[in-house]
């Protein structure tokens, strides 16, 4: 009941004629209108920032590239034509199958927010279909994507294992450095240069590249790409 009398109140206050109301009446009716109005603008900015996060969360997402084209897939044994699906985490069992070509069957199992590329290149299995990518253009044009999209994933891990890669090549008049094969914890570290240049180049390479031992494998070679030697990363 008192709830009910002071709202009843501060309405009659807040619609009231001000030559009516007293300053004290006055004061407390802007001390409302304030607290009024920042109620709102806390609640819209509170709106804001939801849709925000919700807008640039991540979606939990499979993303299928798969070649023919014409192939027939389905998840968890469900028919699916979608290229792009946004799925609840969890498992999933993807297949493709065709006519005359091998079939592909992959187990996904997806965390919250992520997102999997999934590449299902059928393979030919018959004498009709064994020239079948050199023929279909589009078909074709997945399998270059495939290859393209492992190569990038190639050097991004290449990269966050030995982000020296990023700074190669280097060039001087006196030494080039390039990277040849990395991986498994080792990199190997290829120097074209005059015979006399090659220690000038490792010290180069600790110094100013990457100053951590024991990871690198140098190879040496000169101006004619004649090969010279292999020494172990080794302080120089």
């Amino acid at each position: 009941m008192g709830y009910n009398n002071s709202m009843g109140g501060l309405m009659n206050n807040l619609l009231a004629d001000p030559r009516e109301l007293s300053e004290e009446m006055l004061s407390r009716r802007r001390q409302w209108v304030f607290l009024l109005i920042g109620g709102i603008f806390g609640l819209l900015v509170i709106v804001g920032i939801v849709m925000a996060i919700v807008v640039n969360t991540p979606p939990t997402r499979i993303i299928l590239n798969y070649a023919p084209e014409s192939a027939t897939v389905t998840v968890n044994g469900v028919a699916e034509d979608r290229q792009v699906l946004d799925l609840a985490p969890g498992k999933y069992d993807i297949e493709v199958t065709k006519y005359g070509f091998k079939t592909f069957s992959a187990e996904i199992e997806l965390e919250r927010f992520e997102t999997e590329t999934v590449f299902a290149i059928l393979e030919p299995d018959t004498v009709l279909t064994e020239n079948w990518y050199s023929k279909d253009l589009g078909d074709n044009a997945i399998l270059d994507g495939k290859m393209s999209f492992e190569y990038d994933n190639y050097v991004q891990q290449m990269v966050k294992e030995f982000p020296v890669v990023e700074k190669l090549p280097f060039k001087s008049r006196e030494f080039e450095i390039y990277y040849g094969v990395c991986g498994e914890g080792s990199c190997e570290i290829i120097i074209k240069s005059d015979l006399a240049e090659y220690d000038m180049a490792v010290r180069y390479f600790y110094r100013n590249l990457d100053s951590e031992l024991g990871r690198y494998r140098f190879r040496f070679i000169n101006y004619g790409n004649q090969f010279q030697g292999e020494r172990d990363g080794v302080g120089a």
